[in-house]
């Protein structure tokens, strides 16, 4: 995952704002709903994570989120579903540590520790 810091990175304050507020739990029904149940258990789960594809994103996330996470990325709509794509599972595997989600009222910090991993900088200690 050589490239994943970065994208992860510049990724997250979009998918942050995305899933924050209980719109996880609504991202994963809305894939759920999709038909990719095994795809967003795996995410949770303590396994391997399934891939989903940028038209998995696009079909379940929308136009409209699409288009404002591509003009915050400065990228097309399709290159935005392909690295929501990539990043969401890492996303939702990190926030699910024990194979369930965190709390709510604790995934706003698991987000700030994903946000200093995109960002490559270790935390001392």
């Amino acid at each position: 995952a050589g490239g994943m810091g970065g994208l992860l990175g510049s990724l997250l304050p979009a998918i942050g704002g995305m899933l924050a507020g209980g719109g996880l739990q609504q991202v994963l029904s809305d894939f759920q709903a999709n038909g990719l149940s095994a795809e967003t258990d795996s995410w949770i789960g303590t396994g391997e994570n399934k891939p989903i594809s940028g038209e998995d994103v696009r079909r379940v996330v929308g136009d409209e989120q699409l288009a404002q996470i591509a003009a915050q990325l400065g990228v097309t709509e399709d290159e935005a579903a392909d690295a929501v794509a990539r990043v969401l599972p890492t996303v939702v595997d990190r926030v699910s540590p024990e194979g369930h989600l965190a709390p709510e009222s604790e995934l706003e910090s698991a987000f700030g520790a994903l946000e200093q991993l995109g960002d490559g900088t270790q935390a001392a200690g």
